[in-house]
């Protein structure tokens, strides 16, 4: 093949891969699965938080935070509309996301197999341990009075039980 033809070749377009369907729950994750309603569960698969319709046979997806190792604890409030996910990093992460708009869109199944928007993702809040050693949170538990208040429980070498009043 002579240089001119070379030259002249058309480079394929990236390539974008995105999940559609996730299959196993990881075991060694505290509480690795919800019930949200009689027919929404929420789970974690491999680095991802998954949202399952068992009506529509749908999913819905939360990544794990870019930079984080695993995803070791998630925990939901006791309306279902809060979902705390703790991954492993430098520093203890916990982040906090309000699922009420993804359980929204699965009952009016929209978006099936996508990721979730990323505003819900834009919008979490992040807690990050202060002045802590420890890289993860073995533990998190909302306050069963006030959404606003949860208990997280570090990981080695510190063991701290942190409270926090994540939302003002």
């Amino acid at each position: 093949m002579s240089e001119a033809h070379t030259m002249n070749r058309e480079v394929p377009a990236a390539i974008t891969c995105n999940p559609r369907f996730m299959l196993g729950v990881k075991s060694d994750v505290q509480n690795a699965i919800f019930y949200i309603d009689d027919n929404i569960t929420c789970y974690v698969s491999g680095h991802n938080i998954v949202f399952y319709n068992s009506n529509d046979k749908s999913q819905r997806f939360i990544p794990g935070i870019e930079g984080t190792e695993t995803i070791n604890c998630i925990n939901m409030n006791p309306t279902r509309r809060l979902l705390a996910v703790c991954e492993t990093a430098t520093q203890a992460i916990c982040s906090i996301y309000n699922i009420t708009k993804i359980v929204e869109s699965m009952k009016e199944r929209k978006g099936s197999g996508q990721p979730v928007d990323s505003s819900i993702i834009k919008k979490r809040k992040i807690l990050v341990m202060p002045d802590s050693e420890a890289t993860q949170f073995i533990s998190a538990e909302f306050c069963p009075q006030n959404d606003k208040v949860i208990a997280t429980l570090s990981g080695s070498p510190d063991f701290r039980i942190q409270l926090w009043q994540w939302e003002k």
